[in-house]
């Protein structure tokens, strides 16, 4: 799939899929018990294809309506708060902020509304009926794990703050300030926790006598101004503007792989220029991002075949993340002892011979050496 399909794709998707911004709009209707999806946006792959597949699974037996918050975390509370006067059977939400919205899904766990949160924690067990929980700062030490393994392979021996880094950001959504913190490390010389505290590699809170090599640090690496760049549109927006203002970043680390696919797609349209290109040698700049569904499989894939510079990402939920989130809204519908939390599998996604290779990660505790 090129640059243009998967644009065009995932446009296609978000209009076909989502009604006016902040409104909900219903798969099935007809009187139906419903299922209220609460999601921070319709911009990302990961959101489309799960109301696509939440509407698409659950159809014969629930009303699936998605509400789409657009980023605002006060929109996402009027909302939750509309599901609840509705009377909804139950609310599935990626929270935009955790620490504004846990007094809305309180109310509604205490209307006896089934709560599902995926991928944050209110902190409060009468705020949620069940969680899927994702650790945020792992995940993106790994990620950056690969960028720094790639640096020091295509960059051997280069010298102290050589090699120019971006970092995508997305500061909108509260629980992705882990991710970013994370990528942050990269500059620090021994290991600390989200907290900034240094830890030991089993997780324990050390002295500064006692802290440890970070795995992640790299010395060769010189990060540049964060770039808010969220979505695979900002992303090439943000590309094209390096190019211009840093003409030697050689590593993107995008918040999700969509805005690394965004300044992928940017780079492939400067070096196909030709003599005017900025970008000589595709192989000395690289893409790294976190989350992968279709959309960014095949993305890796181009890039594996000289169209494109995405090298790898970091997958959570396995092969069908959306599938997962799924199977746990199942149980909590028919489980009255469905267990309270359910952390998340991560891999590292890299492409070989054309085909996708998963390596499965710790999920939680500290990087390992």
């Amino acid at each position: 799939m090129k640059k243009f399909s998967l644009i065009v794709l995932a446009g296609l998707l978000i209009f076909s899929l989502v009604a006016c911004k902040g409104k909900s709009q219903s798969s099935t209707g007809g009187g139906k018990p419903i299922i209220g999806l609460s999601l921070q946006n319709m911009d990302t792959t990961l959101a489309v294809v799960l109301f696509e597949q939440y509407a698409a699974a659950l159809r014969d037996e629930y009303d699936v309506q998605v509400a789409s918050a657009d980023n605002d975390p006060n929109r996402q509370i009027t909302q939750i708060e509309n599901f609840i006067t509705m009377g909804v059977k139950m609310i599935v939400t990626m929270p935009i902020e955790m620490s504004g919205l846990a007094g809305s899904l309180k109310k509604a766990t205490q209307a006896g509304i089934l709560v599902y949160s995926i991928g944050a924690d209110p902190h409060d067990d009468d705020a949620v009926s069940s969680m899927t929980l994702l650790n945020q700062y792992l995940t993106a030490q790994y990620c950056m794990k690969m960028a720094k393994e790639w640096v020091e392979e295509t960059f051997p021996n280069a010298p102290d703050g050589s090699v120019e880094m971006a970092i995508f950001a997305d500061t909108s959504v509260t629980e992705l300030i882990d991710r970013l913190k994370a990528y942050h490390q990269v500059s620090e010389p021994y290991l600390k926790n989200v907290d900034g505290q240094y830890i030991n590699y089993q997780n324990e809170i050390v002295s500064e006598a006692q802290r440890v090599a970070n795995p992640i640090y790299c010395p060769a690496v010189k990060l540049l101004p964060d770039v808010e760049a969220p979505f695979l549109q900002s992303g090439i927006t943000a590309m094209q503007n390096l190019l211009v203002s840093n003409p030697n970043v050689r590593v993107i680390m995008g918040i999700n792989t969509n805005s690394a696919i965004g300044a992928s797609q940017a780079i492939m349209d400067d070096y196909n220029k030709g003599a005017g290109a900025v970008v000589k040698d595709l192989s000395k700049i690289a893409a790294f991002g976190v989350s992968v569904m279709e959309l960014e499989e095949e993305a890796l894939k181009d890039s594996a075949a000289g169209d494109g510079v995405l090298r790898g990402a970091i997958a959570f939920g396995g092969t069908d993340l959306v599938g997962v989130t799924l199977n746990w809204t199942r149980r909590m519908l028919t489980d009255p002892n469905c267990p309270k939390v359910d952390w998340i599998e991560i891999s590292k996604v890299t492409v070989v011979n054309g085909e996708r290779v998963d390596e499965p990660l710790d999920k939680d505790g500290a990087l390992q050496p």
